[in-house]
């Protein structure tokens, strides 16, 4: 997808995360350069899925999600609030087990393995098994990150790791 296709607002954040990543790299911040790099990277995927799938992408729309993405970022910080974090750490969760189902599947068909036991079952089952564990940990971590951390043995387990580790969830100047 040209630039001369893009709406003006696209095209001025693609600038600027590439600019941004540029001159993060020069000043050796690493965090910085690949959350500019990411970002762009992630702005770039719903402009190459549509000229892939050969469908015509509203610039109105583009321009919201790549606005979306560039606004989920505070320097090199993640800033998005405690239901966005939630939200899609419980898509991490859920993709990461279908990935796995993929896995199995292609396992088995490949290779002849009974990974997938008794087929769509299993499968189903440990897809519900992944919805629920990632809502139960995205949940987890929703009330860590709005204060209520004292209401549960995940809660409790989240802020110890972040006590043990307080080096990662420092702000850097």
């Amino acid at each position: 997808m040209s630039l001369q296709r893009q709406g003006i607002v696209v095209t001025l954040v693609w600038i600027t995360l590439a600019g941004a990543a540029v001159a993060a790299l020069v000043f050796q911040r690493w965090e910085l350069a690949f959350v500019a790099a990411a970002t762009f990277a992630a702005s770039l995927i719903p402009a190459a899925l549509a000229k892939r799938m050969k469908i015509r992408l509203p610039v109105s729309f583009l321009s919201f999600m790549v606005v979306f993405i560039f606004y989920l970022f505070e320097g090199d910080k993640y800033a998005a609030p405690p239901w966005a974090t939630a939200f899609f750490g419980w898509c991490f969760a859920v993709a990461i087990g279908t990935m796995w189902e993929i896995f199995e599947f292609a396992m088995d068909q490949t290779f002849g393995m009974n990974m997938q036991k008794s087929g769509l079952m299993d499968t189903m089952t440990d897809l519900i098994v992944d919805v629920i564990g990632g809502a139960v940990g995205a949940f987890s971590g929703f009330l860590y990150l709005k204060g209520l951390e004292r209401g549960g043995l995940l809660a409790f387990l989240i802020a110890d790791f972040v006590e043990k580790n307080r080096r990662l969830f420092q702000r850097r100047k």
